[in-house]
């Protein structure tokens, strides 16, 4: 039987590690990518440090959410820092793709990087459930 106060505080640590990693690894990317675009502006101007901290604050939400339902739901099998990390990776790669293929468009009232940030985060997930094998796993007949 799961003890709900265990799973609870579980769930919280999840969720504020997957926010802190996914603000991490999104300012970071955000950081490198408008860097390679416009040079230090980015870094310089108040409206270019506006854009990671915005960038990072979605991808930390999306993550924080996204975290503790995917360790719960589906993975919990799979390390847990994999999880926050991978998962984190995955939201911040998928906000960048759409940004950068996708135009300003609007799907169900959100921009295109949040709905990447969402597809990051599932893609992900369904890539952590597959199997992986080590060359220390014994082998199958």
């Amino acid at each position: 039987m799961i003890d709900l106060r265990r799973a609870a505080i579980a769930s919280l640590a999840l969720a504020i590690g997957g926010f802190v990693v996914g603000a991490l690894v999104a300012a970071g990317f955000v950081t490198v990518y408008y860097l390679a675009r416009s040079g230090l502006i980015i870094l310089t101007s108040a409206h270019g440090q506006d854009i990671i901290f915005f960038n990072a604050l979605i991808c930390g939400g999306i993550t924080g959410v996204s975290t503790p339902l995917l360790a719960w739901l589906g993975l919990r099998r799979v390390a847990i820092w994999r999880v926050v990390v991978l998962g984190a990776t995955g939201a911040t790669a998928g906000a960048l793709v759409a940004a950068t293929v996708g135009t300003s468009a609007h799907w169900w009232g959100l921009k295109s990087p949040i709905i990447g940030a969402l597809a990051g985060s599932v893609v992900v997930g369904a890539l952590l459930r597959l199997p992986v094998r080590s060359s220390n796993s014994p082998e199958r007949e």
